[in-house]
């Protein structure tokens, strides 16, 4: 009964669902990271709006790594409405697997839907900022380490994604309260350091490259020191599940 509902409420069946994607109830974490490195699977605009007018950069990273577990795209269908689109991107924002009829893939969708898109995230920033207090992670931390300690801090990053290859996200601690934050995408080991690729949610048309070097105290952005840790990774228990509720009967 609970996944018949489920299957319902996303107003497709999930024999469809395995009929047009059948590689979607078992896509691994390393091909997701794959698609995010593709301009046609990332979110098409930057970081913007929020509280304050102060961005939405974790939810932006968050719905854009959402969109690639969770979203199947039917451009032969006829394009969503205004307010169903609300209502698929509301779903995304839970972590909820869905159906974006007539478009491609996500670039397309969110170029055409900008503010559609911002309306989620605002609202996602907000459910979570006042409900579940998720901003409280950001305004806190150090922006620098002594030598040795970020050297393991490192270390702890790299082995974490080395064991499991998921697209984690980093939160950016940088001076007073401001956090950013990127999406991991890929981390090597150097002989002088490690180096990370990641996506930007304030350039996401592009995946950067971003050093650390041993016997640094700080890596920077910008110009600006920060040390970044690994944040929300109960989205991947969410997403998890509810993948497993939904592709449990295909």
């Amino acid at each position: 009964m609970k996944i018949l509902i489920l299957v319902l409420a996303y107003s497709f069946s999930s024999t469809l669902f395995a009929q047009v994607f059948p590689s979607t109830c078992e896509r691994s974490h390393e091909q997701v990271i794959d698609m995010l490195k593709q301009e046609d699977h990332r979110l098409s605009f930057f970081n913007d709006g929020g509280l304050f007018n102060g961005g939405v950069c974790w939810w932006h990273s968050r719905l854009e790594r959402a969109a690639n577990y969770l979203a199947v795209f039917s451009p032969e269908k006829v394009k969503p409405s205004g307010e169903r689109l609300k209502q698929i991107l509301k779903d995304l924002s839970f972590l909820r697997p869905v159906e974006i009829p007539g478009y491609k893939n996500l670039f397309e969708v969110s170029y055409h839907n900008k503010k559609i898109f911002q309306e989620t995230l605002n609202q996602w920033q907000v459910r979570d900022g006042f409900i579940n207090q998720a901003w409280i992670k950001g305004l806190s931390g150090t922006v620098h380490m002594a030598q040795d300690k970020l050297q393991v801090h490192m270390m702890n990053i790299y082995d974490t994604f080395l064991r499991e290859k998921k697209p984690y996200f980093l939160m950016m601690q940088l001076p007073a309260i401001v956090a950013h934050a990127f999406l991991l995408l890929d981390m090597k080991e150097t002989t002088e350091g490690y180096t990370m690729w990641v996506v930007d949610s304030n350039n996401p048309t592009k995946v950067f490259v971003q050093n650390y070097k041993l016997g640094s105290t700080a890596l920077t952005y910008e110009g600006k020191p920060f040390i970044p840790y690994i944040g929300f990774e109960k989205d991947f228990f969410k997403i998890e599940k509810n993948l497993s509720d939904f592709c449990h009967e295909i």
